[in-house]
This record gives structure tokens, C-alpha cells and sequence, in this order.
């Protein structure tokens, strides 16, 4: 999944569709969205998004093994300034699109744009519950 585009996702994105249709007896061609929120599951993207914020969770405490401490960096650990931004992770530009959707890059995307009220969560399982609610929302 690292560095591959969300069109690659697409292929594996018809069968979960078509079994939560199954489950909850559906039309074959009703909307997957609002099955998947009454079910309480989340699509192919949007585990994706889960494992991944989980991921930057464990690097923001602190609970990932040593190698990956420096494998993420805020804008606090590069500059002293006093910015709105400073506890933000930075990110590098990329050229490619092997690059772009890379953990490395998309990672520190991710975390930023996720609300405070759900980064600053005390327990990892609180925070999982609280981003899978925030994913399931975001269905229609």
C-alpha cells in the first residue's frame, strides 16, 4: 500500500462493497457508504487512513521501537521559532507519485490534518475509537 496510488486501491474496493450489501440484504446496487456507517465498518481507503493514523499515534507518544524516532520530524525540531504550526510534522515534496503516497510523506499529511481534540487523546484505544467514529461520520 506504501507508495502505491489510491487507484490501485479500486480493484480491492468491490468486494468488501459487495459483501456489506450482502450482510445487511441490500439491493446489488445500492450505496456501499451509508451500509458500510449502519454497520459500523470502514472501507479499504479508510483502513488504510486508520492503520496509518495509529502509526503516527505511536510515533507522537513515543511507542514505536528507536529506529523510527527520527523517521518523522516537527517543525519544532527544526526551527525554534514560535509558530501557530510548531508541533506540525513536516513533510518533503515529492516528485513522483511513488514518493507522494509513500508513509513518509503521507503520514505526517494525515496526522496534520486530523483535529487536536482527537491527536491529544491520552490511550491509543481511545484514540482508534475516536478516529474510526470521525472516518464513519464522514460516510453519507
Amino acid at each position: 500500500m506504501g507508495g502505491r496510488t489510491p487507484e490501485y486501491l479500486k480493484t480491492y474496493s468491490f468486494t468488501p462493497k459487495r459483501v456489506v450489501r450482502i450482510i445487511s440484504g441490500a439491493h446489488y446496487r445500492a450505496a456501499s457508504a451509508p451500509l458500510f456507517k449502519s454497520l459500523g465498518f470502514l472501507n479499504i481507503h479508510d483502513i488504510y487512513k486508520l492503520q496509518l493514523a495509529i502509526l503516527m499515534y505511536q510515533h507522537h507518544t513515543g511507542t514505536l521501537p528507536c529506529l523510527f524516532k527520527t523517521y518523522f520530524v516537527t517543525h519544532l525540531d527544526t526551527h525554534n521559532y514560535n509558530t501557530r504550526h510548531k508541533l506540525n510534522y513536516r513533510f518533503e515534496v515529492a516528485r513522483t507519485n511513488v514518493r507522494y503516497f509513500s508513509v513518509k510523506i503521507a503520514g505526517p499529511k494525515l496526522w496534520n490534518s486530523i483535529s487536536p481534540c482527537i491527536r491529544d487523546l491520552r490511550s491509543q484505544a481511545t484514540f482508534k475509537n475516536a478516529y474510526k467514529a470521525f472516518l464513519l461520520n464522514m460516510y453519507l
